[in-house]
């Protein structure tokens, strides 16, 4: 029944004449005639309205992302708000996508009443179409890393008087956010509460082995702390990723992650942070470099690397240290190093040269004897392994897990180096 019908029953029902009323609501006689001879008494018209009602209350179609529900309600729906409750929509999971709204009369004990049919389409919530849900999640990580150290202000930065040492820790492949299940990989099983777990686990074991002269720490996270930020989870690359989906447990579990170990290691000496994006998480490695610079601002500690190259670097003393995620050619990575160093001014005078990538998830043959290290041009190129065991994808592949985590120092005046890699027994035995 249209509005203009159920204006012309109104006033019929009010005894209001066919020419009056075709007058007053600018329409022909005729029409008026029409729409009396269509709904012969009131009763039919109920009739009518009640048929239509319990032909279609609520109608559901979900295919993949998108769905669609309509809906008859016995009351007016005016707002976008009045119709998300009317339809039930879990905005955890959905966004709506459009919506539309039409009255129809009901006919209750009480009278005739105004209802409403409402249809909404719906699609599936993601990191691109929520920027809200990302910056409430952070904040719940923040949350729960900053009650800890109050302000995370100091009261005076550590200076040190001996010789310098630099501590290197590299972070990088947490994954937190993905799945392996041990009965299809053969390999352990892996969600965000085993990630983190773990990762903390690592933090504890490593430190424990830090010498004591170690006068400063360069923290470099190289990307895939976060397991995807694509609408449709997976990486830059297109591949498909076993995940879990509640995205804001993923982006609290590594913010509170990165700040917590930034925190600890500034109450034990000064720091330096760098970070490059991986490819699974270009977007929010860049968001967690922005949150980072804005937590740690006032810390007299803690230095956060305003950079955005996917190649950075460290000068200390004799030591020239690059980083990268470690999807690209490494041959062409190291060529670059002596090109990029030369033009920030810090590749002369160097004796200790490395690069550090992550991104491997295996341990070849090679890399097993020589502890991922291996020489290109004078310079050594460090492989850091992920943390995570063996995912769908490489078990199908038949790539094999290597999980592991290193800490490395340095002699600020001849670049010596000492190297601690930790296997995940170690990780376990410390939680």
């Amino acid at each position: 029944m249209t509005v203009l019908e159920q204006q012309v029953l109104a006033l019929l029902r009010d005894g209001h004449g066919k020419g009056a009323i075709a007058q007053h609501l600018g329409i022909s006689r005729p029409k008026v005639q029409r729409i009396a001879r269509k709904y012969a008494s009131q009763q039919q018209a109920t009739a009518a309205v009640n048929d239509a009602q319990a032909a279609l209350e609520r109608v559901q179609r979900f295919a993949g992302d998108s769905g669609e529900v309509e809906v008859r309600v016995p009351r007016f729906i005016a707002t976008l708000d009045e119709a998300i409750a009317a339809v039930g929509v879990d905005l955890d999971q959905w966004e709506v996508a459009n919506w539309e709204s039409r009255s129809y009369p009901v006919q209750t004990a009480d009278g005739p009443i105004q209802g409403s049919y409402v249809k909404m389409r719906l699609t599936k919530r993601s990191l691109s179409m929520n920027p809200e849900r990302i910056v409430e999640a952070v904040v719940k990580g923040l949350e729960a890393a900053l009650p800890a150290s109050g302000t995370i202000v100091p009261k005076a930065a550590v200076r040190y008087t001996r010789p310098q040492v630099l501590r290197t820790r590299i972070i990088t492949d947490l994954h937190i956010g993905g799945y392996a299940w041990s009965k299809s990989t053969g390999g352990e099983s892996w969600d965000i509460a085993t990630a983190t777990e773990r990762a903390h686990a690592c933090n504890r074991y490593l430190d424990a082995q830090v010498p004591e002269d170690a006068t400063e720490t360069l923290l470099a996270f190289l990307g895939d702390l976060f397991h995807y930020d694509t609408p449709h989870g997976t990486t830059t690359g297109g591949t498909q990723l076993d995940l879990d989906s509640r995205v804001d447990l993923m982006l609290s579990a590594v913010s509170e992650y990165a700040v917590t170990t930034v925190r600890e290691e500034a109450e034990r000496r000064p720091v330096t942070v760098l970070l490059v994006e991986g490819n699974h998480d270009k977007i929010l490695s860049k968001a967690l470099r922005r949150m980072l610079l804005l937590v740690f601002a006032k810390h007299k500690n803690v230095t956060v690397l305003e950079q955005y190259t996917p190649r950075q670097y460290h000068r200390f003393g004799a030591t020239l240290q690059g980083f990268a995620h470690g999807d690209a050619n490494r041959q062409r990575m190291v060529d670059m190093m002596a090109t990029d160093c030369g033009n920030l001014g810090i590749w002369d005078g160097a004796k200790c040269r490395e690069f550090h990538v992550g991104h491997i998830h295996h341990e070849s043959a090679k890399q097993k004897v020589l502890w991922g290290a291996e020489a290109l041009q004078g310079t050594v190129v460090r492989s850091h392994i992920a943390l995570t065991p063996s995912d769908q994808y490489h078990a199908d592949n038949a790539w094999g897990g290597g999980a592991s985590g290193m800490s490395d120092w340095y002699y600020h005046h001849k670049g010596a180096m000492i190297g601690n890699r930790v296997a995940v027994s170690h990780f376990l035995e410390a939680a």
